[in-house]
């Protein structure tokens, strides 16, 4: 009789452990969700593993939250309500709280009508029970992508770039070389006869300064990733539409643009990489010998999608020295801060290359042409959609501004560049791409090619060979010309061609180089 007492007693111990542990289930699943909810609509752009920060601080999160609820209402049951209630609040859209609370407020209302009476425990229950359906769709979206081995393409991906290089004699002063990419800055010619912009003064203001400009130059891709994935390997991507497939997910090129060949080849011949950053993953390279930044710390793009699909976007409004919280404030900070680093790494000694992508004059546009601040009426994204502005006037009107802008930006960075470098550099100004006004970059037959891929390319090139810079010049023979010119190196020129990315592909891609010497009709009614 004893035994079977005690056996009693040890089964109604383990259940009111479980049921204890009912309590706290459904906030940790909520918690821990959370991330898996706004990482799935998003798997194209982000990596798998740049959720593990997040989780963990969440984990963290969801701990503290249940001590302060428990502290104050001192029972088990009534803290994990609390708790969930909370994670719900601060790290959940609107959406999906109302969502939530409602499937659980409904299934209570169902259980009542069948059982004719509910309990805290049935509340529990319930939270368990959709915290798990809820967060296991997302979930499962999240799988599809976290299967796919989660390695970025590296540089062995592509094929290495033959050329030989020569020994350097020993006193001779090699050039700085600054490579500056403007996103979505136009080629003169085209913004003219497309747009009616006349960008003469800053055009002739660079050749006034001793700059080549290519006046026909087009990119050879129409995406910043897959341009500067090109450019910064000196050669095209076809290699990547055998090893990718159909593949649409745009972070695994993340690795070919960090590690790029160029930067292995500059590193190997002695200069020290110097990267600025620009408050884009793909293209903040975090990781050199100096790397400049406005923040001491530069959120990740996952860690700014986080904050803004939540509560804690809110945390934007306090200071900003030190976070890069999502904001306009905080974007314009990024692009402004492009522009002052350069003239104070010039001043720094020793041989350098140095990268800056300044997302600029790309939308959102933050800037008027004096260089006051905007905050667009629409949510903070590096979309380029049509639908972001009313009218094809809007989309000017916003884009010309702040080109003007960056115009006078980029003359005062040259001359500081050139007055404190101690030997004449090379300095690089190039469009990754043109802008995005007439058409829709996402379908090849609403796109208008003349536009995209028609860039401002320019060239500061000391004691060069002349004629060195064809008119037609492409970014992927950019560092082909320089690498041969000023470092001894012998590459091939490659022919100037364009691809477009297949609909819905990122690697797959078509020859569109004879399809962009038409410029494109303008909409009638005026919409982008």
């Amino acid at each position: 009789m004893p035994t079977n007492t005690t056996s009693l007693a040890s089964l109604h111990a383990s259940a009111s452990n479980i049921r204890k542990l009912t309590y706290m289930l459904h906030g940790f699943v909520f918690a821990l969700g959370s991330v898996v909810v706004i990482y799935a609509p998003s798997i194209v752009f982000f990596p798998p593993s740049d959720i593990a920060i997040p989780s963990a601080v969440l984990m963290i999160a969801f701990g503290l939250l249940f001590i302060f609820s428990y502290s104050l209402t001192h029972r088990a049951s009534l803290a994990g309500i609390m708790t969930t209630l909370f994670v719900l609040a601060l790290f959940y859209h609107w959406i999906l709280n109302a969502l939530a609370v409602g499937l659980i407020l409904g299934s209570l209302l169902i259980l009542g009508i069948i059982r004719r009476r509910i309990s805290l425990d049935d509340l529990h229950a319930v939270s368990c029970v959709v915290s798990v359906l809820l967060v296991g769709f997302f979930f499962y979206q999240f799988l599809k992508v976290s299967v796919i081995p989660s390695i970025h393409i590296r540089p062995q991906t592509l094929p290495p770039v033959s050329g030989d290089q020569q020994e350097f004699s020993a006193g001779k002063d090699r050039p700085d070389i600054y490579y500056i990419i403007l996103d979505g800055y136009g080629q003169a010619e085209m913004l003219q006869a497309l747009h009616g912009y006349d960008n003469s003064n800053f055009i002739s203001a660079l050749q006034a300064r001793g700059f080549v400009v290519a006046s026909h130059s087009r990119a050879n891709y129409p995406r910043s990733v897959l341009s500067l994935s090109s450019s910064l390997n000196m050669q095209y991507l076809d290699p990547l539409s055998t090893s990718m497939g159909d593949s649409y997910l745009w972070w695994p090129l993340t690795g070919i643009i960090h590690q790029s060949l160029v930067r292995q080849f500059v590193e190997e011949t002695g200069y020290r990489f110097v990267s600025i950053a620009s408050g884009w993953d793909f293209t903040n390279v975090s990781n050199p010998e100096v790397y400049e930044k406005p923040y001491s710390i530069v959120l990740k793009d996952f860690q700014k999608d986080f904050f803004m699909r939540t509560s804690l976007r809110y945390l934007g409004y306090l200071d900003q020295s030190l976070i890069s919280f999502p904001s306009y404030d905080a974007y314009r900070r990024m692009i402004v801060f492009g522009f002052e680093a350069l003239p104070e790494i010039a001043s720094k000694i020793g041989s350098k290359f140095v990268f800056a992508h300044i997302l600029a004059p790309h939308p959102p546009f933050v800037f008027d042409e004096n260089g006051n601040p905007i905050n667009p009426d629409y949510q903070l994204t590096l979309g380029d959609k049509p639908f972001m502005f009313k009218s094809l006037a809007d989309y000017e009107h916003g884009y010309f501004s702040e080109l003007a802008f960056v115009n006078r930006m980029t003359i005062k960075a040259v001359d500081a560049i050139l007055a404190q470098s101690k030997t004449h550099p090379v300095i690089i100004i190039q469009g990754d791409h043109g802008p995005g006004m007439i058409g829709n970059y996402d379908y090849f037959n609403s796109a208008c090619l003349y536009e995209r891929f028609s860039i401002l390319n320019a060239y500061y090139l000391p004691n060069a060979t002349p004629g060195l810079i064809p008119n037609d010049i492409s970014p992927v023979n950019t560092f082909r010309i320089v690498f041969n010119e000023y470092l001894g190196t012998d590459f091939e020129i490659l022919p100037n061609r364009q691809y477009y990315n297949f609909d819905g592909s990122m690697y797959q891609f078509r020859d569109v180089t004879t399809q962009i010497g038409s410029t494109c009709e303008i909409p009638e009614n005026g919409s982008p």
